[in-house]
């Protein structure tokens, strides 16, 4: 798969994670179920770290156009 593909694969499984995580969290709050602060820290954190993933495959596919213009 090459590496734009597997970028953007990465990038809408990521969004859909964090859709499906947020409609959880409406559910709870609509059953009146209180959301604690270690739900939400684990959240932000899941959040964090797909931002960095992310940036991470922007910068990969920014080396790999640099690389294929090289050769």
């Amino acid at each position: 798969m090459d590496p734009n593909a597997w970028a953007t694969t990465a990038y809408l499984n990521a969004a859909n994670n964090i859709q499906n995580f947020g409609n959880q969290m409406g559910m709870i709050s609509v059953n009146r179920i209180s959301v604690d602060d270690s739900m939400l820290n684990n959240y932000n954190h899941m959040y964090d770290e797909i931002l960095e993933s992310m940036q991470r495959c922007r910068v990969n596919n920014q080396q790999n156009d640099v690389d294929m213009d090289f050769h």
